[in-house]
């Protein structure tokens, strides 16, 4: 199996409160990365040691883990030994417990999304894929509405925060009308 993790990483991550990243961090560190190790699944994110990327590869390192874990981000907006960015403030490092990086040749995030659908779309022709919906914010409303658009099952972590908790509201009460079309799409689609 695949599991795409969408979420919020770098500041959007750290406004969450403390008790919401401490279950975030228990629930997505625990037992996603015990459920993709004990079903051998790989699980994409965003390879960065901020957000849902350092919950995630430090879930795994602390556990021993051996899963397939594919970081997918933008290169002009990470850093890691000996790359260009190594020194700049506003990079977000790699998370080291990742076992493969793909970096997109771009200074924006966001730009990544494309190459990592088109990963999880590769990967997903032999094996079934999930995506996972843990806060967010308006790069994670791309991200479920791409999930939406292939018929890929969402799994959203309500109480998470952010676009996360904003879909399971609506999905919950189901309003007859949403203002925003991309999030009316994912509501009545997804």
């Amino acid at each position: 199996a695949l599991i795409v993790v969408a979420g919020a990483r770098g500041n959007e991550a750290s406004k969450t409160d403390e008790v919401t990243q401490s279950r975030l961090a228990q629930l997505m560190g625990r037992a996603l990365v015990r459920a993709a190790a004990e079903v051998g699944a790989a699980i994409i994110d965003s390879g960065t040691r901020e957000g849902i990327g350092a919950i995630i590869g430090g879930g795994v390192a602390a556990r021993g883990f051996r899963s397939g874990l594919i970081g997918v981000a933008s290169a002009g907006r990470v850093s890691f030994p000996g790359s260009a960015n190594e020194n700049r403030p506003d990079a977000a490092p790699l998370e080291p417990n990742h076992s493969a990086f793909v970096l997109v040749e771009s200074e924006t995030w966001g730009d990544e999304t494309d190459v990592a659908f088109a990963l999880a779309r590769e990967l997903g022709k032999e094996t079934p894929v999930v995506i996972v919906l843990a806060n967010g914010d308006e790069l994670s409303k791309q991200q479920v509405l791409r999930a939406v658009r292939m018929h890929v099952p969402i799994l959203v972590i309500k109480g998470s925060g952010g676009f996360a908790d904003q879909v399971a509201e609506l999905a919950q009460s189901k309003p007859e009308f949403v203002a925003d079309s991309l999030l009316a799409e994912i509501i009545s689609e997804g």
